[in-house]
């Protein structure tokens, strides 16, 4: 399947699926997790009253060029990291590995660089791209992510 060529729609079921997969991963360590259907955040994780809000996105071509693409425009509006309210960035890659980084940093993180206008399912969007090890360098390891709460 080339990812480049999904209609938008195509696309959101892929990315409700790797949310699916991260919940089922981690279900075991929360007292709950619930989905989300707007902009700000994908998953809620319950545990002892208290919540952690999870922005989950899949890059399946982030192993072959190198780089993490992070969304911040869709259809000229704001999305991605911009309107995100979530505390930490799930990025899932093909192989199902997950990247764990707080979202602030991943926020210091695109700012030093400017959107590349990308052509992206059926609409336009603005992506920051990072290199995947300077990336990888922020993230926090997923024993260190269960430790949050």
């Amino acid at each position: 399947m080339d990812h480049r060529k999904l209609k938008f729609k195509q696309s959101l079921e892929i990315g409700k699926k790797k949310e699916k997969f991260v919940s089922n991963l981690l279900k075991d360590y929360y007292d709950s997790i619930t989905d989300n259907d707007n902009a700000e955040y994908d998953l809620r994780f319950n545990k002892n009253g208290r919540s952690l809000f999870v922005e989950v996105k899949y890059d399946y071509l982030m192993s072959e060029t190198g780089n993490v693409a992070i969304e911040c425009y869709s259809r000229n509006k704001g999305s991605g990291i911009y309107t995100t309210r979530s505390d930490f960035w799930i990025q899932v890659d093909r192989d199902n590995k997950l990247y764990i980084m707080d979202t602030n940093n991943l926020r210091l993180l695109c700012q030093k660089r400017k959107p590349i206008q990308t052509k992206c399912e059926d609409s336009y969007n603005k992506i920051f791209l990072i290199n995947k090890w300077e990336f990888i360098n922020y993230c926090i390891t997923i024993k260190n992510f269960l430790k949050l709460m």
